[in-house]
């Protein structure tokens, strides 16, 4: 997938988990945790790739 649009569409990402997510919620949808989604940085694309 192309990175710019892999950025767009999953601009959140849970911070118990790792898993992106492309709405903000009040949960997790993988792991469930509550109120665990921050907006996703750089740094958090470079790891995904790896």
């Amino acid at each position: 997938m192309d990175t710019k649009l892999f950025k767009r569409t999953y601009p959140y990402i849970c911070n118990k988990c790792g898993e992106f997510a492309h709405t903000k919620q009040e949960y997790c949808d993988k792991c469930g945790a509550a109120d665990s989604l921050r907006k996703a940085e750089k740094v958090d694309y470079k790891n995904y790739n790896k």
